[in-house]
Order: structure tokens, then C-alpha cells, then sequence
């Protein structure tokens, strides 16, 4: 299903478009580079989320391998 959309590009973002594509290619430009730029943009925001949830992470983690080291020390 498609939804039509009107949208307003500067003078010179829509002649670059005119430059790059036809007519009949346009539509199928503008839609593979909001996707692109969706895919891209998502995916730093969730590369950004996870370093920081490893640095919040991170004395949690360090302390439990100090537990489980000192457990394992006297296991054996």
C-alpha cells in the first residue's frame, strides 16, 4: 500500500533530484534514501544505547567477576 505525500525540497535538493533521477525514478530515489537513512540513523542510535548501557554496565560487571573469582579461588 502506498500513501501519497506532498513535501518541499530547497531549490537546490530538487535539482540535484532532477539531476540524479526521471521522472518515473523519483519516487523509488526518494524511497530507498528515506530508508537508507532510517536503517543508518537506527542503527547508530542502538550502537549508541549499547555502549552506554556497557559503561553503566561496567562496575556491576567488574565486581561480579571479582565475586565469582574468589568463589572459584576457594572451590579449589
Amino acid at each position: 500500500m502506498y500513501h501519497k505525500m506532498n513535501i518541499t525540497l530547497s531549490d537546490q535538493t530538487a535539482h540535484l533530484l532532477e539531476q540524479l533521477t526521471d521522472r518515473m525514478s523519483k519516487k523509488r530515489f526518494i524511497e530507498d534514501a528515506v530508508k537508507y537513512y532510517i536503517d543508518h540513523i537506527g542503527k547508530s542510535k542502538i550502537r549508541e544505547q549499547l555502549k552506554q548501557g556497557a559503561m553503566e554496565r561496567a562496575g556491576r560487571d567488574l565486581k561480579l567477576s571479582h565475586e565469582w573469582d574468589s568463589l572459584e579461588d576457594k572451590i579449589w
